[in-house]
């Protein structure tokens, strides 16, 4: 699921703290930026569209496999279909043309016991389908 900044709050429970977070504060009327935000399960159908999920399980420790995990991401691509609701989603938000923050945001991200802030990448004005397709897939590989 694709996720409006016009959309309901309760249609954000899978979108990661980050996401849940800007909802929150464009429903108390703080000024930010227009955005979307990509469910977890576009997250999960890249990954079994790309046949990645052994790889995955495999996973003994991940600061040994990150460099493997990134370059085998590097390669794959995003789902013609996905991409184009990505574009119609950027048009209807009216930031289809505009410089993007290309963020990712775990679901427990940040949780009273851990806090993992840093952790994920964040990719700055990023402009044009190709390098939103690049900076999504490196924000899946972080």
């Amino acid at each position: 699921m694709i996720l409006k900044y016009t959309d309901n709050i309760s249609n954000f429970n899978l979108a990661g703290g980050k996401g849940l977070n800007l909802k929150k504060m464009t429903d108390a009327q703080i000024p930010v930026p227009e955005f979307i935000v990509l469910g977890d399960e576009i997250f999960k159908s890249f990954i079994k569209r790309n046949d990645f999920e052994s790889v995955l399980k495999n996973i003994t420790c991940p600061k040994n496999d990150s460099q493997k995990i990134e370059s085998l991401f590097s390669e794959a691509s995003l789902a013609p279909e996905l991409l184009a609701s990505i574009d119609e989603a950027l048009i209807s938000a009216r930031i289809s043309d505009s410089y993007l923050a290309v963020r990712s945001s775990g679901l427990d991200e940040d949780s009273k016991e851990h806090s993992f802030a840093g952790m994920f990448s964040s990719f700055l004005f990023v402009k044009g389908p190709k390098d939103i397709e690049q900076a999504i897939i490196k924000c899946f590989a972080s």
